[in-house]
Formats: C-alpha cells, structure tokens, sequence
C-alpha cells in the first residue's frame, strides 16, 4: 500500500468544469491518434475522451475528473512498452495497489512506482535538473511532470513531456488537451510552474524503456 502522508503538498488534481481542457474534450473521441513530430512516436489518451471519462477511478471518482494520473501513465506505459493499456485499465490498476487520494486525484508516487510495476526505468528529477529532462527528451525517454496552477491547471495535474524541437520549446502529452499537446512550449514556463514541493521524487520522473 502507498505509505504517503495525504497533506495539501499539491496533489490535488480535480478538472473543472470551465477548466479549458474540459470544454474543450467533454464529448470528444481520440482513438488512435499519436504524435510523431517528437524524438519518438507517442500513444496519446484523454482523460475526457467519452470512452471512459465517465468511467470509475475508484468509488466516488471519475477519470474525466480525477484521472490525471492513471491517463499520463497510460501514455508513457502504451508508449514506451508493447502493451496498450488504456485509463480504464490504468485507473483500475491504481485503485486497487492505493494511489487514489480520494477526491483529490492520485498520489504522487503513482507515477514511479506505475513505471517500474510496467517494467520501465524512473529518475526522479527537479527544476535544476533542466539539462538532464532536456537531453532525456531529445533521446527517445518520456518525462512525466506534476504541474501547479497556470497554463495547464487551474489546482494540480499531471502531464507527459514528449520531445524538444530544434528551437528548444518543449513537446506535451496532456491527458486533458489535445490542443495544448499540440503547442510547442517553453521550457521555462513548465519549469516555474510545475510543482515545487512534489513528493515521490517529483516533480519530473524521467522514463524510459529497457532499450533507452
């Protein structure tokens, strides 16, 4: 079971209601779509997507509201390894080994812990640790990122880091915009507005493949 203390050090991942990314996804499907224009083709889900937005993350959550989380894992796991595995299953699989903080989304440490279950390699990482995320990207790795309020979240939420362009701008997977994953973004704004005081190693967990 987790063994991580449940105070407001910033895990608390609830969409909203007029949050950009839920206007924009509520009612959408995004089957089969990738992104190819980084270091590496990436498998992308959406935690709106009407598949499973409705569908549970734990008793009283939803992953459309609450899936974060299990959503990024499923990017990094559908991507990095031979498995597809959606945020139903990914959801599923949180809630039963105890990364629900009920009502607030997913425990930090879901995300190493998820990587290594799905028999990936995880190096948590800091904002100094820049150049290391950097040519972690620019090799083929994913970089999961727990973000604070700005650009991508009106509380917390978690994202995938997916590339870098020849500019130095910064490719995403956000599990809850399309759109925003479709944005090339400087690295500095993602570096002052991910979460300072992440637990589990946070707030950058650089993954990779065995073959990485």
């Amino acid at each position: 079971m987790v063994n991580e203390m449940r105070i407001d050090y910033g895990f608390t991942q609830i969409l909203q209601n007029n949050d950009e990314g839920y206007v924009e996804s509520q009612g959408q499907q995004y089957e089969g779509v990738t992104f190819k224009d980084g270091s590496r083709e990436v498998v992308y889900y959406n935690q709106m997507d009407s598949r499973w937005a409705d569908k549970p993350y734990g008793p009283r959550d939803t992953i459309g509201v609450s899936g974060c989380g299990p959503t990024s894992l499923s990017i990094v796991v559908s991507t990095l390894t031979s498995k597809r595995i959606d945020p139903v299953s990914m959801a599923k699989w949180a809630y039963d080994n105890g990364y629900l903080a009920e009502g607030t989304g997913s425990y930090h440490s879901l995300i190493p812990d998820g990587a290594q279950h799905f028999g990936l390699n995880v190096q948590g990482a800091a904002q100094k640790d820049k150049q290391t995320i950097i040519n972690a990207l620019s090799s083929g790795k994913l970089v999961v990122a727990i973000m604070g309020k700005g650009h991508f979240t009106s509380s917390g939420h978690f994202m995938v880091l997916r590339g870098v362009t020849t500019e130095g701008k910064i490719l995403v997977a956000d599990p809850a915009s399309r759109k925003r994953s479709e944005q090339a973004w400087d690295f500095s704004i993602i570096l002052n507005e991910a979460r300072e005081n992440a637990a589990a190693g946070g707030p950058f967990w650089i993954i990779s493949g065995k073959e990485n």
